[in-house]
């Protein structure tokens, strides 16, 4: 008579258990969102995809941010978000809510689900916005708040050497800004957004280093 090895069996016996509890996960929120899975800081978990849209509804209707408050020092510009054709896309944020836990094999679904109900996950509110209207906008506030550097100058006398010290400039962030903005829309957040400043200290040439010494 052959003897069994339950060793043998056991790693057979987990991956078994492991493929029943994801079916059985799969099975229960066949038609719901991950539990764990929020939008914006609303939690959708166990909610259909009709339900959660009326919930992303409601709170875009009585927090979606109206305008585009930028600031810096005491000047601040305002953008109304209609004149740069923004709007949220509830049905792309609605599908990548629901493909958590459910995309790759069903290792990957495993762990996605793991995360959203241990760890939580909060996505995006996906939008739209007119990329050119707000770059041309971004571009005139960089214009009103850049300031050129004036670089040191050296010159060169019959007995001596004097060195003129140079103003440091300023120009806008784009980049960080851009992603602030991005931030903010996805994330119903109304704040005023600071923009933010690089500095850009004065130097010397290499030629003007080189006639220094």
């Amino acid at each position: 008579m052959k003897i069994i090895n339950l060793k043998t069996l056991l790693p057979i016996f987990i991956f078994v258990l492991f493929l029943n509890l994801v079916l059985a996960l799969r099975l229960a929120y066949s038609d719901r969102i991950s539990p764990g899975v929020a939008v914006a800081g609303m939690p959708l978990g166990n909610k259909t995809k009709n339900e959660a849209h009326h919930i992303l509804l409601s709170k875009i209707d009585s927090l979606a941010p109206q305008k585009l408050v930028l600031v810096n020092g005491n000047k601040t510009w305002e953008e109304d978000l209609k004149n740069l054709g923004f709007n949220y896309n509830l049905e792309v944020t609605l599908d990548s809510a629901y493909q958590i836990g459910r995309r790759g094999n069903p290792l990957i679904a495993w762990q996605e689900k793991n995360t959203a109900l241990f760890k939580g996950v909060n996505l995006p509110l996906s939008y739209q916005i007119n990329q050119a209207a707000l770059e041309e906008k971004i571009n005139q506030i960089s214009q009103s708040l850049f300031v050129p550097t004036i670089n040191p100058q050296i010159k060169v006398l019959t007995k001596s050497v004097t060195i003129e010290p140079g103003k440091a400039g300023q120009e806008v962030d784009r980049r960080s800004l851009m992603a602030t903005i991005g931030q903010q829309l996805a994330f119903l957040q109304n704040e005023s957004i600071v923009v933010p400043i690089n500095q850009i200290n004065p130097q010397l040439t290499e030629d003007e280093m080189t006639t220094a010494k």
